[in-house]
């Protein structure tokens, strides 16, 4: 808002905030000044004049708010709390929005150029959405919010009834869990559960778990790199619990905790006794050495390790942990 000293009077040069939220608050402000054709200024009631409340309504806010609101409700809708950039809002964050907005909303079938189910990742602006599209026919499908009606997921042969029962979430790479925006952690956890409940073959969440703790460690962002660690410390905590291989997954939850915060003594001696136990287990005493700090200790079991082996270790996280020794 500028003010002609001349004409004796204000002028409005309106630029809306890229944030979504501040956004919508400015642009509903903006609608209803030209409404009443008042503000007040200091306590003093400042009227506009004609030509700037003919200027307020000749811009079409009423669309613009609803645009705006339609992008709120939907990221409330999948439990998003990341603010959009609009600054980023593009043609194509547009058409993700139709799409999502008239599958996961509305219920409605959509029109891909797919001939076969699959994870899709779509953005809207600054905000990188995970959803599964259902195949039905002729490209036409419905879409699946995986986190609140998460699918049944095998890996392996169904036929020979070689196969494993898995959570739909092990098909996430490291770079999946950096960029996604509507996970829901509880729902990862309860598909993991129903496992359980169901007494079905499968194994545990270490290969999520350790995807998690990867995305973490490529993280650029410290909020980012928190939300990843705190996640991934949840499904440890659930694995404590359900899972069989406790040496495995005692290093895992602690590879976790060492990222956050410095082991406590009570977990450096239960690392201790995993390493005197494990003569020759040399994956079990590598990992134990690593979180205890002993550089001598880890290089000579990673030494032992066979070369697939350590080829194998070398897209791990405990690996991370291992080239930061001195």
């Amino acid at each position: 808002m500028s003010f002609d000293i001349k004409k004796k009077q204000f002028k409005f040069n309106y630029t809306r905030p890229d944030l979504l939220s501040k956004a919508i608050k400015c642009t509903q402000v903006f609608q209803e000044l030209g409404k009443i054709g008042y503000f007040t200024l200091n306590g003093n009631k400042i009227e506009l004049d004609e030509r700037s409340i003919k200027d307020i309504s000749s811009l079409d806010l009423e669309a613009d708010i609803k645009g705006l609101l339609k992008i709120s409700n939907f990221m409330k809708k999948m439990g998003i709390q990341k603010d959009v950039d609009l600054s980023c809002f593009d043609k194509q964050s547009q058409r993700n929005l139709n799409i999502l907005y008239s599958g996961l909303v509305l219920k409605k079938k959509v029109a891909l150029n797919y001939n076969e189910s699959k994870l899709l990742h779509l953005n809207i602006a600054n905000i990188h959405i995970i959803t599964l599209y259902s195949f039905l026919s002729d490209k036409n499908g419905t879409m699946i919010d995986i986190f609140t009606e998460t699918p049944w997921c095998r890996e392996g042969e169904t036929e020979d009834e070689d196969y494993l029962d898995i959570s739909i979430f092990e098909v996430f790479e490291p770079n999946d869990w950096l960029k996604i925006d509507n996970c829901k952690i509880d729902s990862v956890i309860a598909s993991y559960q129903r496992l359980v409940d169901n007494k079905l073959k499968y194994e545990g969440a270490d290969r999520t778990i350790l995807k998690i703790v990867i995305a973490a460690d490529m993280a650029e962002d410290m909020t980012k790199r928190e939300l990843l660690l705190n996640w991934a410390q949840c499904l440890s905590n659930w694995n404590l619990k359900y899972s069989q291989n406790s040496e495995i997954v005692i290093i895992n939850d602690l590879q976790i905790k060492s990222r956050v915060r410095k082991l406590n003594s009570k977990e450096m001696e239960i690392l201790s006794n995993i390493l005197v136990n494990s003569n020759d287990n040399y994956e079990l005493c590598f990992g134990s050495s690593v979180l205890l700090k002993s550089k001598p200790q880890a290089d000579l079991f990673w030494n032992k390790l066979d070369n697939e082996t350590k080829e194998r270790y070398k897209d791990f996280p405990i690996y991370t942990l291992y080239m930061k020794l001195s």
